[in-house]
């Protein structure tokens, strides 16, 4: 499939990551988010595939060493189990725990695959654009909703395989929006 570029403009808050969950749990809510399957589904997939280790290897649409086979069988037993016995998810991380399960190195396409911040560009995590750097891509130190759309390619180049970026937006010199964009893992 490849990597995919998302971007989500999302109500300022003072504090990132507020905005950050408020995102995330209008993304989970509006189901703007890549699913593989439902959990029942996946069970119920993974039941087929699991019930004999001879079957797996006679469907397995590759020719790999048996022994690669059998840490693959024991993988999906594994995940098999897990999910079974994965209470119903309450919470936000939870229910965003849950969906990577379910979508393994899929990731969901979205600002779902992001846990959090740092200063620098780190796997699953939204870094803050700096001063510099905002100048530097909107000539300004208070874009505006028209100068960060209209900077997505850029914005798309600063970032790399699940590795995120957030720029607060603004209206007459207010900040009114903060601006969250990055690429999925595949």
């Amino acid at each position: 499939m490849g990597a995919e570029f998302w971007e989500k403009f999302t109500p300022y808050r003072d504090k990132l990551e507020t905005a950050l969950e408020e995102l995330q749990k209008s993304v989970l809510e509006s189901g703007d988010y890549f699913k593989v399957e439902s959990k029942k589904e996946k069970i119920k997939s993974l039941k087929k595939i699991t019930q004999s280790f001879e079957d797996f290897c006679d469907n397995f649409p590759y020719e790999l060493p048996e022994e690669t086979l059998d840490r693959m069988f024991i993988g999906y037993q594994k995940q098999l189990k897990q999910l079974k016995n994965l209470p119903k998810a309450k919470t936000l991380k939870e229910k965003i725990n849950e969906i990577m399960l379910l979508n393994e190195a899929e990731g969901t396409k979205s600002i779902l695959d992001f846990d959090g911040f740092s200063e620098t560009p780190e796997m699953c995590k939204i870094t803050p654009l700096g001063r510099d750097k905002i100048l530097e891509l909107f000539g300004t130190e208070i874009p505006s909703r028209k100068d960060v759309a209209d900077s997505n390619n850029k914005i798309a180049e600063l970032c790399d395989r699940l590795i995120g970026v957030c720029v607060t937006v603004y209206e007459s010199g207010k900040p009114t929006e903060i601006y969250f964009a990055g690429y999925s893992a595949d």
